[in-house]
């Protein structure tokens, strides 16, 4: 009888505690010159900043719009989206291999979690090749909201991008896509 009512209860919380998982998954490039042609910016840079921010700081007046909307989102929703998730990098660029009109520091987001292609590996000081877009690569719920590159403030990378410290190497395979 115990053991009856240890399915039962194992049951019953596997069916009413259920909730969506999201984990990364990329599809590595490791092609330089596709992962270059398919980025909107790559730089190299130098991180002066970092810092935890809520989703809804990374967006202008336009995207802040958008989700606030109230046929979008609901409130739960869009209170979800004040979580600090987001991590901020303020870079200083040293390098501009595509891009244009950037100026002499970017802001730089990301997911602070891995599990959401998060590319937490940023340290204050450290250079690094970013490859940016200005489409967000996070969440789920901005998709919802129909935002687009014109309703972020700054760029976007993940984990599934080149995006990694400096490195000699790619540094001189970039140069010779730029000419």
């Amino acid at each position: 009888m115990k053991t009856i009512l240890k399915y039962i209860f194992i049951l019953y919380f596997l069916i009413f505690s259920y909730q969506p998982v999201f984990a990364c998954k990329c599809e590595l490039i490791d092609d330089i010159k596709s992962e270059f042609k398919s980025t909107d910016v790559v730089v190299h840079g130098k991180v002066i900043s970092k810092e935890h921010v809520a989703f809804t700081s990374t967006l202008n007046k336009k995207g802040l719009k958008k989700i606030n909307s109230k046929n979008v989102l609901d409130k739960d929703k869009r209170e979800i989206l004040k979580n600090p998730d987001i991590l901020k990098i303020e870079m200083e660029i040293l390098y501009i291999y595509k891009g244009k009109r950037l100026k002499k520091s970017i802001f730089i987001y990301t997911s602070r979690h891995s599990a959401a292609c998060g590319y937490k590996d940023f340290k204050v000081g450290q250079e690094y090749l970013v490859y940016l877009s200005k489409d967000c690569y996070f969440g789920f719920n901005h998709k919802k909201a129909n935002l687009d590159a014109s309703s972020y403030n700054g760029y976007w990378t993940n984990i599934c991008t080149r995006t990694k410290q400096f490195s000699l190497e790619e540094d001189k395979e970039l140069k010779k896509l730029t000419n």
